[in-house]
Formats: C-alpha cells, sequence, structure tokens
C-alpha cells in the first residue's frame, strides 16, 4: 500500500515537473517561473492601442494647427471623437482588415515527443504545415514532394517567366495564364529545339521574302520549306507573340478579357494552330498549374 502511494507521489511530481517545462523559440526547454502558462492580457493590448491612437490624434491635431496657422483654435470641435468614428469606419467598410492573436500558442508549449493517434509528431507537423503555407503563399508555382521531371521542368519555366508574362498582359492586353500556357506547350518548357537554338519559344514564322543572314532558320514543323524567326533573347521571342496577338486578325480575342477557355478557342477559330487538340491542351496546362492566378 505504502508502495502504490509511493509511486502515485513520484508520478504526481514527474507530471508536475513536466508541466512546469515550456520550450522557447529556439527549441529548448526551459522551467517556468510558476505553475500556469503565459497569457496574454487582453487589457494591456488595448490600452497600447488607445495610447498610440491618442499620439496619433494629438500630433495629427498639431499639424492641422500650423496648416491652418490657429484659425480653428477658437473652435470647439470634437477632433477625438471625429477620428474614433473615422477609424471605425475605416475597420468596418475595409474587407482586407484582419486582426488576429493567438493566446495559447499551443505549438510552443507541446513537447517535442508528443505524437498524435497516428504516431505523428505534432509539433513538428505543426511546424511543417506553417512553412508550407507561407511557401504556397510566397510562390504557388514552387516545387513540392512528388513532382516529377517534367512538373519540375515546367513549374521551373513558369517561375522563371512568370514577371515577364504579367507584363506582357499589362501592356497588350492578353492573359498571362494564355500566354504562359502556350509558352509551356509550344517550347516544351523552354527545352525545344526551336526555343534552344533561335530562342523562339512560340514556334513564329519568317514570312520574308528578302530576311537577311541569320534572322531565321528552316525547322521541321509542318513543311519543310517553314522557316522560323531566330531572336537575341528569350524576352524578344515573348514581345513578338504579344504584338502578333495584338495584330487586326486576333485583336477580337481581347473581348474576352480574363477568360482563358474562351481565349483558348478562339485562338483556334482564329487559325492560331494546326492541332485539333490545340484548346484543350492550353485548358489543362492552365488549370493543372493554376495559372489563372498570374491574372489576378
Amino acid at each position: 500500500m505504502s508502495s502504490q502511494k509511493a509511486n502515485g507521489s513520484r508520478f504526481s511530481t514527474e507530471k508536475q515537473a513536466e508541466n512546469n517545462l515550456f520550450r522557447d523559440k529556439d527549441g529548448f526547454y526551459s522551467e517556468r517561473d510558476n505553475g500556469e502558462q503565459p497569457a496574454i492580457e487582453f487589457t494591456l493590448i488595448m490600452r497600447k492601442i488607445l495610447l498610440s491612437i491618442k499620439k496619433l490624434f494629438v500630433a495629427s491635431k498639431y499639424q492641422l494647427h500650423k496648416l491652418t496657422k490657429g484659425a480653428l483654435a477658437d473652435l470647439d470641435v470634437p477632433y477625438f471623437k471625429i477620428a474614433v468614428c473615422l477609424l471605425l469606419a475605416y475597420l468596418m467598410f475595409n474587407k482586407d482588415f484582419r486582426f488576429t492573436v493567438n493566446m495559447n500558442a499551443p505549438s510552443a508549449l507541446l513537447p517535442a515527443d508528443e505524437k498524435n493517434s497516428r504516431g505523428e509528431n505534432v509539433a513538428e507537423m505543426g511546424i511543417a504545415q506553417a512553412v508550407a503555407h507561407h511557401e504556397e503563399i510566397k510562390n504557388p508555382f514552387a516545387e513540392a514532394a512528388g513532382d516529377d521531371a517534367k512538373t519540375k521542368k515546367e513549374k521551373k519555366y513558369i517561375r522563371r517567366f512568370q514577371k515577364t508574362a504579367r507584363q506582357e498582359a499589362e501592356r497588350f492586353g492578353i492573359p498571362a495564364s494564355v500566354k504562359m500556357a502556350q509558352g509551356l506547350l509550344e517550347s516544351g518548357a523552354g527545352h525545344s529545339g526551336l526555343a534552344q537554338r533561335n530562342n523562339n519559344h512560340f514556334g513564329i514564322k519568317c514570312f520574308s521574302k528578302k530576311c537577311g543572314k541569320g534572322h531565321c532558320s528552316n525547322h521541321s514543323d509542318d513543311h519543310h520549306k517553314d522557316f522560323f524567326v531566330k531572336y537575341k533573347s528569350d524576352w524578344e521571342s515573348w514581345r513578338a507573340h504579344s504584338e502578333l496577338l495584338s495584330t487586326k486578325h486576333y485583336k477580337a480575342l481581347k473581348e474576352h478579357g480574363t477568360d482563358y477557355e474562351a481565349w483558348a478557342y478562339g485562338l483556334k477559330k482564329a487559325g492560331y494552330a494546326t492541332d485539333p487538340r490545340y484548346p484543350e491542351k492550353l485548358i489543362q496546362k492552365i488549370e493543372k498549374y493554376k495559372l489563372y492566378l498570374l491574372d489576378k
């Protein structure tokens, strides 16, 4: 009986000691000053916020006094109440306003070896999910676990030209998603012979009969007499493609805005490509890599 009590007492003491440990931001365990979890005083936060607002109000009132040279000094105007009302109105109507306070910070307080029902480390899972979420927001086209070689190659191409695609979209009104999908499809993500030798990512042909040496080259595509333009840089190819889609022949497509499906079928209807499945292939690329995010 005394042995059971001793064991129970020792277990209680060990459990209390374990509860008095917490893990800091560097991952090290330290002992708490008391047995309670650190708490955030909400009233203290509100006091600091109100103090900051008052300081801002006093500074603004002083600047207004300087600008008006004291002309409004004799007026009895409830400046503070007006400022508070304006602030509240801003917070109510601004849809992007977010205010989050994590009162418990659970991931920092979990023991390093605590596991869930599937045997997975809870603390490590929380950190990994947070990092993954951050990476997705930072660049939705970053490589992910499980990507095959082709997917990695195409994502690399997207990351390389995403800025160019957006700039061309802004200047010429051609959806960045459509241009990117065309570049992926027609250049083999920059690895086709035409892209490698001619910097030609969109299969733009040369129809001039008097072009100079080095302006174009023959390449097996639709016909042995087809010649394709050589560009000094990849960027020149992207710009030439934008100018091509801005000609009278394709101008009506811009009425579709950023509707990538309408653009895909519109390009086929306008005779842009000979592949009967060209629209479906474009749409598949756009939806696989969420290229429509480039249009936002």
